[in-house]
Protein backbone atom coordinates (compact mmCIF):
# COMPACT_ATOMS: atom_id res chain seq x y z
CA UNK A 1 0.00 0.00 0.00
CA UNK A 2 1.69 3.61 -0.64
CA UNK A 3 0.59 6.43 0.06
CA UNK A 4 1.30 10.35 -0.87
CA UNK A 5 3.71 11.60 1.63
CA UNK A 6 2.87 15.28 3.09
CA UNK A 7 5.42 16.83 5.34
CA UNK A 8 3.15 18.82 7.64
CA UNK A 9 3.70 21.44 10.63
CA UNK A 10 1.02 21.65 13.52
CA UNK A 11 0.60 24.84 12.19
CA UNK A 12 -0.60 23.75 8.53
CA UNK A 13 -4.15 23.90 7.47
CA UNK A 14 -6.80 21.58 8.68
CA UNK A 15 -7.83 20.73 5.27
CA UNK A 16 -4.43 19.35 4.49
CA UNK A 17 -4.14 17.71 7.46
CA UNK A 18 -7.64 16.63 7.47
CA UNK A 19 -7.43 15.34 3.94
CA UNK A 20 -3.55 13.47 3.91
CA UNK A 21 -2.63 10.30 5.02
CA UNK A 22 1.21 10.41 5.92
CA UNK A 23 1.93 13.63 8.55
CA UNK A 24 5.24 14.09 9.19
CA UNK A 25 5.64 16.31 12.55
CA UNK A 26 8.72 17.79 13.88
CA UNK A 27 9.82 20.23 15.79
CA UNK A 28 13.25 21.53 17.77
CA UNK A 29 11.27 23.67 20.50
CA UNK A 30 9.43 22.09 23.25
CA UNK A 31 5.92 21.60 22.56
CA UNK A 32 4.48 18.94 24.65
CA UNK A 33 0.90 20.05 24.36
CA UNK A 34 0.75 18.72 20.29
CA UNK A 35 -1.92 16.63 21.35
CA UNK A 36 -4.26 19.10 22.40
CA UNK A 37 -4.00 21.42 19.32
CA UNK A 38 -7.44 21.04 17.50
CA UNK A 39 -6.28 20.80 13.73
CA UNK A 40 -4.74 17.28 15.33
CA UNK A 41 -8.35 15.99 16.67
CA UNK A 42 -9.42 16.94 12.82
CA UNK A 43 -6.75 14.00 11.15
CA UNK A 44 -9.62 11.36 11.12
CA UNK A 45 -7.87 9.94 7.86
CA UNK A 46 -4.14 9.46 8.82
CA UNK A 47 -2.53 6.35 8.63
CA UNK A 48 1.09 7.19 9.01
CA UNK A 49 1.96 9.90 11.85
CA UNK A 50 5.23 10.67 12.75
CA UNK A 51 5.98 13.16 15.04
CA UNK A 52 9.77 13.39 16.06
CA UNK A 53 11.77 15.91 18.62
CA UNK A 54 8.69 16.86 20.55
CA UNK A 55 9.12 17.12 24.47
CA UNK A 56 6.49 14.40 24.75
CA UNK A 57 8.25 13.10 27.80
CA UNK A 58 3.67 11.75 28.85
CA UNK A 59 1.58 10.25 26.56
CA UNK A 60 -1.81 10.70 28.24
CA UNK A 61 -4.92 8.59 27.60
CA UNK A 62 -7.08 8.72 25.10
CA UNK A 63 -5.08 11.73 22.76
CA UNK A 64 -5.26 9.55 19.74
CA UNK A 65 -8.51 8.05 20.37
CA UNK A 66 -9.89 9.42 17.08
CA UNK A 67 -7.38 8.39 14.43
CA UNK A 68 -9.23 5.09 14.14
CA UNK A 69 -7.40 4.44 10.91
CA UNK A 70 -3.82 4.74 11.89
CA UNK A 71 -1.75 1.88 11.26
CA UNK A 72 2.07 3.31 11.58
CA UNK A 73 2.73 5.33 14.83
CA UNK A 74 6.64 7.15 14.93
CA UNK A 75 7.21 9.03 18.57
CA UNK A 76 10.84 8.89 18.26
CA UNK A 77 13.03 11.29 20.19
CA UNK A 78 10.79 12.66 22.04
CA UNK A 79 12.25 11.98 25.83
CA UNK A 80 9.24 10.14 26.28
CA UNK A 81 9.48 8.42 30.30
CA UNK A 82 5.54 7.83 30.71
CA UNK A 83 2.58 5.99 28.57
CA UNK A 84 -1.14 5.44 30.14
CA UNK A 85 -2.36 2.96 29.75
CA UNK A 86 -5.26 4.08 27.74
CA UNK A 87 -2.85 6.11 25.67
CA UNK A 88 -3.85 4.18 22.77
CA UNK A 89 -7.29 3.73 22.93
CA UNK A 90 -8.91 3.95 19.50
CA UNK A 91 -5.57 1.98 17.99
CA UNK A 92 -6.99 -1.03 19.05
CA UNK A 93 -7.49 -2.92 15.84
CA UNK A 94 -5.49 -0.99 13.32
CA UNK A 95 -1.90 0.13 14.31
CA UNK A 96 0.76 -2.65 12.80
CA UNK A 97 3.76 -0.87 13.70
CA UNK A 98 5.26 1.11 16.56
CA UNK A 99 8.53 3.04 16.94
CA UNK A 100 9.20 4.42 20.43
CA UNK A 101 13.26 4.83 19.69
CA UNK A 102 15.25 7.30 20.98
CA UNK A 103 13.31 7.96 24.06
CA UNK A 104 14.04 7.51 27.97
CA UNK A 105 11.47 4.89 28.25
CA UNK A 106 13.27 2.24 31.64
CA UNK A 107 10.82 -0.47 31.26
CA UNK A 108 8.17 -2.06 28.96
CA UNK A 109 4.91 -0.38 28.68
CA UNK A 110 3.07 -3.56 28.90
CA UNK A 111 -0.37 -2.14 30.12
CA UNK A 112 -1.07 0.51 27.18
CA UNK A 113 1.16 -2.29 24.49
CA UNK A 114 -1.66 -5.15 25.08
CA UNK A 115 -4.50 -3.60 24.03
CA UNK A 116 -2.88 -3.29 20.02
CA UNK A 117 -4.20 -6.50 19.13
CA UNK A 118 -2.74 -5.92 15.48
CA UNK A 119 0.86 -4.83 16.28
CA UNK A 120 3.10 -7.05 14.10
CA UNK A 121 6.30 -4.53 14.48
CA UNK A 122 7.56 -2.83 17.96
CA UNK A 123 10.42 -0.96 18.08
CA UNK A 124 11.95 0.14 21.35
CA UNK A 125 15.65 0.61 20.64
CA UNK A 126 17.73 3.34 22.51
CA UNK A 127 15.89 3.48 25.35
CA UNK A 128 16.78 2.94 29.00
CA UNK A 129 15.52 -0.34 29.80
CA UNK A 130 16.94 -2.40 31.91
CA UNK A 131 15.05 -5.04 32.97
CA UNK A 132 12.11 -7.63 30.80
CA UNK A 133 9.46 -8.54 33.45
CA UNK A 134 7.43 -11.64 33.42
CA UNK A 135 4.57 -11.27 30.85
CA UNK A 136 6.19 -8.22 29.25
CA UNK A 137 4.32 -8.70 26.07
CA UNK A 138 1.62 -11.37 27.18
CA UNK A 139 -2.01 -10.57 25.14
CA UNK A 140 0.25 -9.25 22.03
CA UNK A 141 -1.12 -11.89 19.70
CA UNK A 142 0.00 -10.38 16.44
CA UNK A 143 4.00 -9.05 17.41
CA UNK A 144 6.09 -10.81 14.69
CA UNK A 145 9.09 -8.15 15.08
CA UNK A 146 10.78 -6.62 18.19
CA UNK A 147 13.55 -4.05 18.70
CA UNK A 148 15.03 -3.82 22.33
CA UNK A 149 18.53 -2.96 20.95
CA UNK A 150 20.89 -0.26 22.40
CA UNK A 151 19.47 -0.75 25.87
CA UNK A 152 20.68 -1.34 29.46
CA UNK A 153 19.30 -4.67 29.33
CA UNK A 154 21.36 -7.21 31.47
CA UNK A 155 18.46 -9.44 32.34
CA UNK A 156 14.80 -10.48 31.76
CA UNK A 157 12.24 -13.04 33.71
CA UNK A 158 12.51 -16.52 32.30
CA UNK A 159 8.65 -15.71 31.67
CA UNK A 160 9.51 -12.31 29.51
CA UNK A 161 7.88 -14.20 26.74
CA UNK A 162 5.24 -16.02 27.77
CA UNK A 163 1.77 -15.74 25.71
CA UNK A 164 0.91 -15.71 22.15
CA UNK A 165 4.33 -13.81 20.91
CA UNK A 166 5.65 -17.38 21.51
CA UNK A 167 3.92 -18.44 18.29
CA UNK A 168 4.38 -15.37 16.64
CA UNK A 169 8.01 -13.54 17.19
CA UNK A 170 9.75 -13.81 14.25
CA UNK A 171 13.07 -11.10 14.51
CA UNK A 172 14.24 -10.15 17.87
CA UNK A 173 16.81 -7.71 18.38
CA UNK A 174 19.09 -7.39 21.51
CA UNK A 175 22.16 -6.07 20.46
CA UNK A 176 24.27 -3.50 22.12
CA UNK A 177 23.01 -4.40 25.93
CA UNK A 178 24.39 -5.83 28.92
CA UNK A 179 23.38 -9.37 28.94
CA UNK A 180 25.94 -11.32 30.67
CA UNK A 181 24.10 -14.74 30.01
CA UNK A 182 20.62 -15.81 28.32
CA UNK A 183 18.72 -19.31 29.00
CA UNK A 184 19.30 -19.93 25.66
CA UNK A 185 16.91 -22.91 25.68
CA UNK A 186 14.24 -21.62 27.57
CA UNK A 187 14.40 -18.49 25.02
CA UNK A 188 14.12 -20.17 22.05
CA UNK A 189 12.59 -22.91 22.51
CA UNK A 190 9.64 -20.92 23.91
CA UNK A 191 9.69 -19.19 20.68
CA UNK A 192 9.03 -21.43 18.01
CA UNK A 193 8.64 -19.27 15.54
CA UNK A 194 11.75 -17.13 15.84
CA UNK A 195 14.22 -16.96 12.49
CA UNK A 196 16.62 -14.37 13.76
CA UNK A 197 18.33 -13.03 16.69
CA UNK A 198 21.15 -10.71 17.22
CA UNK A 199 22.79 -10.42 20.53
CA UNK A 200 25.88 -8.89 19.08
CA UNK A 201 27.90 -6.47 21.41
CA UNK A 202 26.26 -8.06 25.11
CA UNK A 203 28.41 -8.80 27.71
CA UNK A 204 27.88 -13.05 27.16
CA UNK A 205 30.56 -15.69 27.91
CA UNK A 206 28.04 -18.87 28.70
CA UNK A 207 24.74 -19.65 26.86
CA UNK A 208 23.09 -21.35 29.89
CA UNK A 209 22.51 -25.21 28.23
CA UNK A 210 22.88 -24.08 25.26
CA UNK A 211 24.12 -27.63 23.95
CA UNK A 212 20.60 -28.97 24.22
CA UNK A 213 19.01 -27.00 21.40
CA UNK A 214 19.75 -26.61 18.20
CA UNK A 215 16.99 -24.26 15.69
CA UNK A 216 16.55 -23.10 11.99
CA UNK A 217 17.76 -19.31 13.19
CA UNK A 218 19.90 -17.13 11.76
CA UNK A 219 22.16 -16.19 15.06
CA UNK A 220 24.55 -13.01 14.99
CA UNK A 221 27.04 -13.04 18.38
CA UNK A 222 29.81 -10.85 17.15
CA UNK A 223 31.99 -9.19 19.75
CA UNK A 224 30.77 -11.56 23.11
CA UNK A 225 33.31 -13.91 24.74
CA UNK A 226 30.89 -16.74 23.32
CA UNK A 227 33.09 -19.72 21.71
CA UNK A 228 32.08 -20.19 17.76
CA UNK A 229 32.43 -23.60 17.95
CA UNK A 230 29.42 -23.85 19.69
CA UNK A 231 27.19 -21.63 18.08
CA UNK A 232 26.26 -23.78 14.43
CA UNK A 233 22.96 -22.61 13.88
CA UNK A 234 22.47 -21.85 10.29
CA UNK A 235 20.78 -25.00 8.13
CA UNK A 236 19.67 -26.96 10.86
CA UNK A 237 16.51 -27.98 11.91
CA UNK A 238 14.82 -27.14 15.31
CA UNK A 239 14.67 -30.18 17.75
CA UNK A 240 14.60 -30.41 21.80
CA UNK A 241 17.13 -32.95 22.83
CA UNK A 242 16.67 -32.63 26.44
Amino acid sequence: KRYDEIAASVDASAELLTSSAVANLSAVDDDASIFDKSIFQMCFNLRLLSIKNYEIKYLRPNKLARLSKLEILTLTNNRLKRIHEAAFVGLENSLVELNLDSNHLEWIPTRPLEKLKRLRRLSLSQNRIRHLHANAFFRMSSLSILDLSYNYLSRFDENAFSGPIQSTLRSLQLQNNELKWIHFVHLLFNLRALQELNIDFNKLSSPTAYTKLTLQNQLSDDFNQLSRQKFILQDVERSWNG
